[in-house]
């Protein structure tokens, strides 16, 4: 078997990447949902393997056939990216 080298981070880190309030992970917990974490005592950890996994799964890359589903009038409709945009309004007359 391969060793693969850990790499924990913490709830807020996560949250950063995952573009998430840490309270989001911290419900996803309590109601069994979100990336599998690892306890040890009070402090909550996320392997980023184990995440990355469970992004793949909730997440799945579009198939030929699901891409080939996706035409409308025999034009294929592209995949809407929808990362959320924060903006600044501080600069605003």
């Amino acid at each position: 078997m391969t060793e693969r080298f850990i790499r924990l981070m913490t709830e807020r880190e996560l949250a950063l990447k995952l573009n998430v309030k840490h309270t989001t992970l911290q419900q996803w917990r309590h109601n069994g949902k979100g990336p599998p974490y690892i306890k040890m005592g009070r402090t909550v950890r996320y392997d980023a393997y184990e995440v990355q996994n469970w992004l793949e799964r909730v997440n799945p890359t579009p198939k030929e056939q699901d891409v080939k589903a996706n035409q409308f009038g025999g034009l294929e409709m592209p995949r809407m990216n929808m990362k959320r945009t924060r903006f600044n309004f501080d600069n605003v007359d």
